[in-house]
């Protein structure tokens, strides 16, 4: 997984590189735009604990795919924005274990709402490096499927996410850009729940990382 995530890595900053040679009318990051966000993501730590102590991790990361939207205001070489986005996360492990425990740990969705900063450079100040932190609501859940029927457990953890990236304007046009950023999203999650029909165990997610690319549409 770390050599697919590398790889996304390496073809985001060659699709990037090409939107830095772009030319014609000066573009603006200035007004509304929206657009599409893909990316992987994985988290630090996904484990629950039984009864008699015995530990066992998750290994959480997988996908994402979602949409955003959002203000730009540009004031000389610096920029200022606000930003939303939604998405689909594909983060799902399963861990059967002695005993008879069959738990499924899952996150598998994810909204920001996020402030910008940036300097904008390059040739007609096409490009902007931006560093970004808001809040972030995460949707968790944990399955014991070894019950009848299965029993779940879903919340919802409220929490930041900052970063930075960098986005710029494509093919010589004034109306889309492409990006590509860092977020770490601060999870601290812990839940109680049973992971068979006799016993209960302690779940924790900590930590995670998103590398996301982007296309976005202005429409100043």
């Amino acid at each position: 997984m770390k050599l697919l995530r590398s790889t996304f890595a390496l073809i985001s900053l060659v699709w990037l590189s090409l939107s830095a040679h772009a030319a014609g009318e000066p573009p603006r990051f200035d007004g509304i735009y929206g657009g599409f966000v893909s990316g992987y993501g994985f988290v630090d730590q996904g484990s629950f604990v039984l009864n008699n102590n015995t530990t066992h991790g998750f290994d959480l990361e997988g996908p994402l795919a979602g949409l955003t939207g959002g203000w730009n205001w540009n004031h000389g070489a610096w920029l200022l924005g606000l930003e939303a986005d939604g998405q689909a996360l594909g983060m799902q492990d399963t861990i059967t274990c002695n005993g008879g425990c069959n738990v499924t740990a899952d996150i598998d969705g994810l909204i920001t709402a996020r402030g910008r900063v940036g300097y904008l450079f390059g040739d007609d100040q096409q490009i902007a490096a931006y560093a970004t932190g808001g809040l972030a609501l995460v949707w968790l859940g944990v399955r014991n499927n070894g019950g009848a029927p299965p029993l779940s457990t879903e919340w919802t953890e409220v929490t930041y996410a900052v970063g930075g990236g960098i986005e710029g304007y494509l093919f010589g046009t004034d109306w889309m850009s492409s990006k590509l950023e860092y977020l770490y999203v601060g999870l601290d999650a812990k839940r109680t729940a049973l992971v068979n029909t006799a016993d209960s165990g302690r779940y924790k997610f900590e930590g995670m990382h998103l590398i996301r690319w982007g296309l976005n549409i202005h429409f100043n």
